[in-house]
């Protein structure tokens, strides 16, 4: 509602009431008459010391001020008319999107389940079938007769020659994981700064390694050859007896550590029996009953680090487990050796062990993996089977060397067969001369694989021999197939690692970790046991499966499920695996957060290939860290003035004194004054940069905060009044820092300017936008300080918003200087200053996060905690970004859509994969406290531009300079595209080119400056490898020479298109950009816009051509030439990207526009941004008006070329804000004060010297002119007193009480009419000190001496001018270069190798010069491509796909992000099946968010339906629900949401039906707090914590009993002042004590039907 100022005389308080009431006069919320506040109110408005006398206001000369405005508001009962509130806002992505989401995420838990379960599986399968294909060696065992068809059953005999593929296949597998070790460690070591282990840790662990590696060594090559299948599986769950063992000894106290202890003890023994019960029940393992345990608990040793703790009641373990967490710290050095030393224990295990099996020669044989000679048998034929067998196989043969050339004729006669030779002549075979020229043959079919004819050397043998009742068939066996299985099982251990890890990341650890890891050994049993029985049926089974060499069987296998259970082999492994579970129990509790790295996620750098499903399972963290618990953190004591409706008995605290402050609790800001677990809770300041923004910009940034405020308050009321912990949970506290925020007046003083008082109107236009209903914040408290003002907002939430007002003639100007204000004033000031523990320091500034942001922003508390999520998960980020979108109007707006897109889904997505992002953009980032404290970057960032360089580098783009800090101190940037944010684009074409006139220069200076600091960044910056410097320089260099290569484009498009000659369209395109640079060398900034527009615009008509060129080209070329290849890739790219990126796929759309404008954005730019390298302004979002007078001097930014000096007013002065012309206001008030001075001197000098002459009449101070009578100086005399004394009268009791002269000019600011309700408050002297002191020391304003203004002048222009000629040389050198090689490409080019070969003419190279006409010949060949074009053509190439797969890796970390952040409704239990503790878990943050609504807190029911707009005319109650409107504008109104939580969360009973009153009626039926279950188990929370009101009455007056003498007397003032505040004490007595469900409201009749009764519970 429109405020209207009153001219009328304020009531009084004995007729207020009756005044308001004839008149129609309401009092808003915090404009109560100053005789109705009661007094304890205004006593905590101030913040001096009340026992001085307060400050008077000071009175200006010559102001007719309204002393009424700043206490009362009177509305007028006409002016009743509403305006609906605002639309809400679209905060998510619809319903679609939502369920698509819902959708995802369940379908990644099926797949992330079935991925780690199966690969897992496989992995230990074929692990194991390999170890048990060793022990076959020298057996005879049976195989499918698929060699032989014939013969019933086939045999084979092993040679050692045969297995030793499988002894090295398990040697690679088990070495595989530890090299991938070495390689990460060895990277993390020479590209990351990582500690140095101490010479113990590094013995300590190299000799736990070593044991590990001897017992899994004497496990694989020892026991597992002479196990089979189904036992080795089992024994795999025997490997936790060490942990079992620390378990027990680590366990911490609790309640229930007799019934754990028990466990852990059933856990050992469990573990236990593998040395003594699993020998005696199978007497194949007597032979080993010795090597099983050890290897066992030599292997278990690894994982000693996780089942440690510090809070363990030994201290030994407790010295243990420090000595563990140190461990980790230095783990990357330790393990580049171990790993590589476990590999030779490994290697040294094999020999040993296998050595007793075989010969050392037959282990070393060449090539172990090629092709093996082999006998197969065919047992029990007769003559017709035998004979079946040898035709069967002569037509193989003859099939064979028919097409291989070799046919000489079928055999007429068949071999004869030969006697039964002895055991040792059965193997002797001879040669033929079929198998020197193929391997074999497989199957019963005529399956033949060819081979080449074999070497001279090789042994010859026949194909086959035929004995009296049997045959063999001598084959070679298959080359390499172990190495293959090898490779899969390996790829089986990584994926199955890598979906476990990524499980762990997105929050679903117990679908996708925990539950493949306790399935994956039965499993695995299951599956080979089944197959063992079936492989007993079926020799042939699985072998179209697995290779026909891998010679697996299952001795001793149950033949019936039934009989697989009852063995006593299968209950002692089930009590293997219940221990496990128990020992791994952790896994199904995780405690970390979204998105950890792998270092805290597991303990140990690397997994074992051999059993990778109890690798992770042990070395998976156990997640014992401290988390805050709910009575731990420390809230605001309740401040009245906020909360108007109270709840008795709620508080028991003693009713604050009336010398007494608000809480001191957090005073600070967000930094608590005393030690506490609080300090690790999360604390965002919002710091946003304005100048001048319009009211739209400022309402979206407004919306933006005070969405973070509701969202942070329901967080806080869940865990203040529900006592639910809340992961996300975060503290929060918004400035906004206003540069040139004051005009000056006729009299130069000080006054708020436009842009001040447009926010400040906006604001609860915001509010209201945000909370869906009218709303008016409370007024806020003016401050005078040194910088020049603040004003303090207390948001809806409780959280403050402080809008710093900057005067440009006391603190320096622009976006830069404000974020230096912050970072010393919240940094150096709160936290370095304001805390005394260094402990705390660390702890504090480690979970503190400054979130910039421009004047323009929008964004939603959900993308802040994505950028959170980052920071958390990495200790290193030192700043992250979201996805900026460009919103606004018109083609240039569609440009940048295009390009932002293309930006972010390349580039950026890019810079993160491969190493860090190079600028976070200040309109939307989140940077880490700890790393902007660091050394080199705030204080370097406080830096003065004293260089030409300066300029450009760090104040034209001040974040990238903030980043490239960061970046050269080690930190990492990065950027997360799920969180977005919108900014308003510049919507014209000048805008927009002065933004990157400002950017472009910036950019290439600070990319220069990290890659001549390359070495220090590269040794200090783990993120920054040699080749993203490499990548950086390539960039550079293409952006350099893209003006280049663009023109080159166009003069080829052109020639093509028009079958025109090359020079003839290199005259007609020169043309314009010549033009075009020397209009930006020698003309006005504003002509060089015009010519841009003007030859832009020409040059997007031409863009056509390029499109018929291009066309006609690849036509030309074919498909397969380079120009398509690329066009069709560039295309590819966009549109996958665009595919990849659902939400923002329209981006895409805007692409025409941006084809068009290619060479006015990347020719005609780079040429304006480089000409005008010299003009440092700002460029953008200049006031009109200023930009006018800056003409005469005043306020102008702006840095012309050439004749600057000449015009009014220094381009430097200009530029550091501290020009004046000859007509300033300032420059006459000086002088009116020097007169003044002169006459003071006078008047004294006449007291003592009557005789001396008097001087001329002044000026008076007071702004008018006093002619002073020259024949009498004792009127001269009696007037200069009087004078003084108005000029004393002016000042402060501070300053008459000093003595001090303090202009009062300064505060005018104060009495605006926009501020005319604020409260007036004083900076504390500590804080206005720092201020003082910051403001000398680093913020200043700019006073340069002249010779500095020309020396930097010069500068500047030297700087333009060296860089435009090298930009110039370099461009013009390229495009000669191409062009010359192009119009001799006959002679020297190079043959594209792909596409056909076609008929063309060239000029010989070599005719002579004297003829006057080269002869053309015809030739055939490939498209011929100039080295230069082709050069740079792979070059563009390669970075297209670089970028192209950068960003398929950084969708799936973005994709990740999102899934893990996505909450999985459909997993949650329906309301009935919910606890009562459950379910108000489950929903605290929803369910107090719906509580502390403000919409329909105060209204009447019928308020609050929907909006009448959407009614018919006829159903619409105007004048009732005006009248309504107007009834409650004489109430109180509840404005914070606490107040509105506490009116809601007190007044909910489950005895009578939900009553929608203090509701919105829109989404009824959606709200929790609707219905009965949800208010139920309010209802019993609320009591237990708080307990009902009865008990809460009888505990305030047991509690007001045992206060002392000293606080029952200030209870009784402080009641007495209450009493006083209404003519009738005795009633409001009576009130006070009466039910409050009894109680009327304030205007004194009775409860109107929309108030929120509180109910007997």
């Amino acid at each position: 509602m429109e405020t209207m100022e009153g001219k009328e005389d304020v009531p009084t308080s004995s007729n207020l009431t009756s005044d308001a009431k004839g008149k129609g006069y309401y009092y808003s919320s915090g404009t109560v008459p100053e005789d109705t506040v009661p007094t304890d109110e205004k006593t905590r408005q101030k913040t001096f010391d009340p026992s001085s006398s307060p400050p008077k206001a000071p009175v200006l000369p010559n102001r007719e001020i309204d002393l009424n405005f700043s206490t009362v508001t009177e509305n007028k009962g006409w002016d009743i008319f509403r305006l609906l509130p605002p639309k809400p806002d679209r905060i998510g992505h619809g319903f679609w999107h939502d369920a698509s989401l819902q959708v995802l995420k369940l379908a990644t838990f099926v797949v992330l389940f079935l991925l780690t379960l199966s690969s897992a599986v496989i992995a230990k399968s074929t692990f194991i079938l390999m170890t048990s294909a060793i022990g076959w060696g020298g057996q005879t065992i049976t195989i499918c007769n698929q060699v032989i068809s014939e013969a019933t059953q086939n045999t084979v005999k092993l040679k050692n020659a045969h297995v030793v593929k499988w002894v090295w296949a398990t040697l690679l597998a088990l070495s595989a994981p530890e090299a991938l070790c070495f390689v990460r460690s060895m990277h993390r070591t020479m590209f990351r700064n990582v500690k140095r282990p101490t010479f113990i840790q590094f013995v300590f662990v190299l000799i736990v390694e070593t044991l590990h590696s001897i017992g899994v060594g004497i496990l694989v090559f020892r026991i597992f050859p002479d196990l089979d299948a189904v036992t080795a599986v089992q024994l795999t769950n025997a490997m936790c007896f060490v942990p079992a063992i620390l378990s027990l000894i680590s366990r911490k106290p609790s309640k229930l550590s007799l019934v754990f202890v028990i466990i852990d003890i059933a856990a050992i023994a469990a573990q236990s029996s593998g040395f003594w019960a699993y020998p005696m029940f199978m007497p194949n393992l007597q032979k080993h009953s010795i090597a099983i345990p050890v290897s066992l608990t030599l292997i278990s040793l690894a994982w000693w680090q996780n089942f440690v703790h510090r809070d363990s009641v030994f201290p030994p373990v407790r010295t243990l487990a420090k000595f563990a967490q140190r461990l980790s710290e230095r783990r990357s050095k330790t393990y580049a050796f171990v790993s590589l030393w476990k590999i030779c224990i490994y290697v040294i295990c094999c020999f040993l062990f296998v050595s007793s099996r075989m010969k050392i020669e037959d282990m070393l044989q060449k090539d172990p993996f090629g092709e093996k000679l082999l006998s197969v048998a065919g047992h029990d034929m007769n003559q017709t089977q035998i004979e079946k067998f040898q035709t069967r196989i002569n037509q193989m043969i003859e099939q064979a060397n028919r097409e291989s050339g070799y046919y000489s004729g079928p055999q007429s006669k068949p071999k004869p067969p030969k006697k039964q030779p002895k055991a040792d002549e059965a193997e002797q075979v001879d040669a033929g001369e079929y198998m020197k020229r193929f391997k074999r043959f497989v199957g019963d079919g005529g399956e033949n694989e060819e081979e080449e004819e074999a070497p001279a050397e090789e042994e010859e043998f026949s194909s086959y021999n035929i004995y009296s009742n049997y045959v063999e068939r001598n084959q070679l066996t298959m080359a390499y197939d172990a190495l293959w299985l090898v490779i899969f099982q390996f790829g089986a251990v990584f994926v199955c690692y890598h979906s476990s890890k990524f499980a762990c990341k997105v929050m679903m650890q117990r679908m996708g970790f925990a539950l493949p890891m306790a399935l994956s050994v039965p499993v695995t049993v299951l599956l080979m046991s089944t197959n063992c029985r079936m492989r007993q049926k079926d020799p042939c089974h699985l072998t179209n499966l697995l290779t026909v060499e891998l010679f697996w069987q299952c001795n001793g296998a149950s033949t019936t499920f039934a009989d697989f259970i009852l063995t006593p082999q299968t209950w002692i492994w089930l009590c293997w695996l219940a221990s496990q579970f128990w020992i791994t129990i952790h896994l199904w509790n995780p405690k970390h957060e979204r998105l950890a790295k792998s270092e805290k996620l597991f303990v140990l750098p690397y997994y074992i290939g051999a059993f990778v499903d109890q690798s992770l399972a042990f070395n998976r963290r156990r997640d014992d860290k401290a988390k805050i618990k709910a009575e731990d953190l420390e809230f605001d004591a309740e401040d009245s003035s906020l909360t108007y409706e109270t709840i008795p008995g709620l508080q028991n605290k003693t009713p604050p004194s009336v010398c007494s402050a608000s809480s001191s609790k957090m005073e600070n800001g967000l930094i608590r004054d005393s030690a506490s677990s609080a300090d690790a809770i999360t604390k965002i300041y919002a710091c946003a940069t304005m100048w001048h923004e319009t009211g739209v910009e400022m309402t979206c940034m407004l919306k933006s905060l005070f969405r973070m405020d509701e969202d942070q308050c329901a967080r806080r009321n869940a865990q203040k009044y529900l006592k639910v912990i809340d992961p996300d949970y975060y503290e929060f506290e918004a400035h906004i820092f206003f540069d040139d925020a004051f005009t000056k007046n006729e009299y130069s003083e000080p006054e708020i300017n436009k842009f001040v008082k447009k926010i400040v109107d906006v604001i609860d236009q915001a509010a209201s936008a945000v909370h869906q209903t009218q709303m008016r914040l409370k007024p806020p408290k003016k401050t005078k300080t040194p910088y020049g003002g603040k004003l303090t907002y207390i948001m809806p939430g409780k959280n403050k918003l402080f809008i710093h007002l900057k005067d440009k003639d006391k603190i320096r100007n622009k976006k830069r200087w404000s974020q230096v204000m912050y970072l010393y004033y919240l940094l150096g000031y709160r936290l370095m200053m304001k805390v005394d523990d260094p402990s705390r320091k660390e702890i504090i500034s480690e979970n503190t996060f400054i979130l910039t942001l421009d004047g323009d922003v929008d964004f939603t508390p959900q993308s802040v905690y994505l950028l959170v999520d980052l920071m958390k998960k990495n200790r290193r980020l030192g700043a992250a970004c979201g996805r900026i979108h460009p919103r606004g109007d018109g083609a240039m707006v569609w440009y940048q859509k295009f390009e932002y897109a293309i930006g972010h889904w390349l580039q950026k997505a890019t810079e993160h994969m491969i190493g860090c992002v190079m600028c976070s953009p200040g309109c939307f980032s989140l940077f880490r406290a700890y790393a902007l404290m660091d050394d080199n970057v705030a204080r370097r960032y406080a830096l003065s531009s004293e260089e030409p360089k300066h300029f450009i580098q760090y104040d034209q783009g001040e974040d990238r300079w903030l980043c490239t800090l960061l970046l050269q101190r080690g930190y990492r940037v990065e950027y997360c595209a799920a969180s977005d944010a919108q900014t308003f684009a510049p919507e014209g074409f000048n805008e927009f080119f002065n933004q990157r006139r400002r950017w472009i220069p910036s950019t290439i200076f600070n990319i220069m400056d990290l890659l001549k600091d390359y070495r220090n960044v590269v040794r200090v910056n783990e993120s920054i490898s040699i080749w993203y410097i490499i990548y950086q320089l390539v960039m550079l260099v293409s952006s350099i020479l893209g003006p280049g290569t663009i023109f080159v484009m166009i003069i080829g498009a052109l020639s093509i298109s028009f079958t025109i000659d090359t020079m003839i369209s290199l005259v007609i395109v020169s043309i314009p950009v010549i033009i075009f640079i020397v209009v930006c060398l020698v003309a006005k900034p504003e002509h060089q816009l015009i010519c841009a527009q003007t030859i832009g615009a020409i040059f997007a008509m031409l863009m056509t051509a390029v499109v018929v060129g291009t066309s006609l080209q690849l036509q030309k070329d074919g498909l397969l030439s380079p120009h398509s290849m690329f066009t069709v890739a560039v295309a590819t790219s966009f549109v996958t990207a665009a595919i990849l990126h659902p939400l923002e796929f329209t981006c895409i759309i805007p692409g025409t526009i941006y084809f068009l404008a290619i060479p006015c954005m990347y020719m005609l730019l780079p040429i304006y941004s480089v000409c005008n390298m010299h003009n440092v302004s700002w460029g953008t979002r200049e006031d009109p008006i200023n930009e006018k007078n800056g003409k005469n001097g005043k306020n102008n930014a702006n840095i012309e070329s050439g004749d600057a000096l000449k015009k009014s007013g220094n381009w430097c002065t200009r530029f550091l804000c501290c020009g004046r012309s000859s007509t300033d206001a300032m420059a006459v008030m000086v002088n009116e004060k020097l007169n003044e001075v002169i006459k003071k001197v006078e008047r004294l000098d006449r007291k003592h010297h009557p005789s001396l002459a008097r001087r001329a009449s002044i000026l008076s101070s007071t702004g008018g002119t006093i002619q002073i009578d020259k024949c009498s100086e004792a009127d001269e005399d009696e007037q200069a007193e009087i004078e003084d004394a108005l000029e004393m009268s002016n000042q402060s009791h501070a300053a008459k009480k000093n003595q001090k002269w303090k202009q009062a000019q300064s505060e005018v600011w104060l009495a605006d009419k926009a501020l005319r309700r604020a409260e007036r408050e004083y900076l504390e002297p500590e804080e206005e000190s720092f201020w003082n002191d910051v403001i000398e020391k680093y913020l200043s304003p700019f006073n340069l001496e002249q010779n500095n203004k020309v020396r930097l002048e010069a500068g500047l222009l030297a700087i333009r001018n060296s860089h435009t000629v090298y930009f110039l040389m370099i461009n013009i050198v390229f495009i000669i270069s191409v062009l010359v090689l192009q119009i001799h490409k006959d002679c020297l080019n190079i043959e594209w190798p792909l596409g056909p070969k076609y008929n063309h003419t060239v000029r010989p190279c070599y005719a002579s010069h004297d003829d006057n006409q080269k002869e053309e010949v015809w030739v055939m060949t490939r498209l011929q491509l100039e080295p230069i074009g082709l050069v740079f053509l792979i070059f563009f190439v390669s970075i297209l796909v670089i970028q192209f797969l950068a960003m398929l890796c950084h969708r799936f970390g973005t994709l990740a992000h999102i899934i893990a952040s996505t909450e999985l409704f459909c997993f949650r239990k329906t309301m009935d099946r919910l606890s009562e503790d459950e379910l108000v878990a489950q929903n605290a943050v929803e369910i107090a968010r719906e509580l502390q609504a403000i919409r329909g807190i105060d209204e009447n029911a019928h308020n609050i339906d929907n909006p009448t707009e959407d009614r018919g005319i006829s159903r619409r109650r105007v004048v009732q629900n005006l009248e309504s409107s107007r009834r409650s504008m004489m109430k109180r109104k509840t404005e914070t949401l606490d107040a509105a939580f506490k009116k809601r969360f007190f007044a909910l009973s489950s005895e009578q039906a939900p009553d929608p009153a203090g509701f919105s009626a829109r989404d009824n039926s959606k709200r929790l707090t609707l219905r009965k279950g949800t208010i139920r188990a309010l209802e019993h929370r609320r009591d237990s914590l708080f307990g009902t009101l009865d008990n809460r009455k009888e505990d305030e007056v047991d509690a007001t009993s045992m206060r002392g003498p000293a606080q029952r007397r200030l209870e009784r003032l402080f009641t007495a002042q209450q009493d006083q505040q209404s003519p009738n004490s005795e009633g409001n007595r009576r009130k006070s004590n009466s039910r409050p469900w009894d109680q009327q409201t304030s205007s004194g009749g009775p409860t109107s039907s929309g108030d929120v009764e509180l109910r007997r519970f």
